[in-house]
C-alpha cells in the first residue's frame, strides 16, 4: 500500500459510513445532529496528520508529508497490533483455565504482562490461587506445581514468567 494508502482508507470509510448512516436516519432535528456530528468526525479524519506536520521537532523545519502519513500509519499499526496481542491473550488465558479445569483446578485467576518495546512480548504472569478449588478427587495435586505448568505450556514461558499468589 503507497505511503497515503491508510490515511486515504480511514477517509473513505468515514466518508462511506457517514452516507450509510445519512441514508438509515428518519428526517427531524436529530438528523441534523447526527450529521453534524459525522461531518465533525470526517473532518478530524482529514485533519489528523497535521499535527504530525507541524512538528517542530522536524530536524529539516519543512512540511513533509510522507512523515507525517507514515507516522499516522505507524500509530494505525501500533494500535491493531495492541489489540491483536491482547486478544491472543485472552485465548490463551481461557484455554489455560480450560486445561486447568481438565485436571480439576478451577476458580484460578490469571493476567499477563506484555512489553511493547521491540516485538510484543508476555513478560510476567500472575496466577492468582487464593480462591482456587479442587474438583477432582485426587486431593493430594499439587495445585501449585500443576498450575504453573499448565501457564508455561499453553503460553510458552519460562518458569520464571510465572508468579503464583496464593
Amino acid at each position: 500500500m503507497g505511503t497515503f494508502g491508510g490515511w486515504i482508507i480511514a477517509i473513505v470509510g468515514s466518508i462511506c459510513l457517514t452516507a450509510l448512516i445519512d441514508i438509515l436516519l428518519q428526517d427531524g432535528e436529530t438528523k441534523k445532529y447526527v450529521k453534524t456530528i459525522l461531518s465533525l468526525i470526517v473532518f478530524s479524519v482529514i485533519l489528523a496528520p497535521i499535527p504530525k506536520l507541524l512538528n517542530s521537532e522536524n530536524t529539516q523545519n519543512t512540511l513533509n508529508t510522507n512523515d507525517a502519513v507514515l507516522s499516522y500509519e505507524d500509530d494505525l499499526n501500533l494500535s491493531y497490533l495492541y489489540e491483536l496481542e491482547q486478544r491472543k491473550c485472552e485465548n490463551l488465558k481461557n484455554s489455560c483455565e480450560k486445561s486447568l479445569k481438565n485436571i480439576g483446578i478451577e476458580n484460578v485467576t490469571i493476567s499477563a504482562h506484555i512489553s511493547y518495546e521491540k516485538d510484543p512480548k508476555i513478560v510476567k504472569i500472575w496466577v492468582d490461587l487464593k480462591n482456587a478449588v479442587i474438583t477432582n478427587r485426587n486431593e493430594n495435586i499439587d495445585i501449585t506445581k500443576e498450575t504453573k505448568y499448565v501457564i508455561c505450556s499453553v503460553y510458552g514461558v519460562d518458569e520464571n514468567c510465572v508468579e503464583i499468589i496464593s
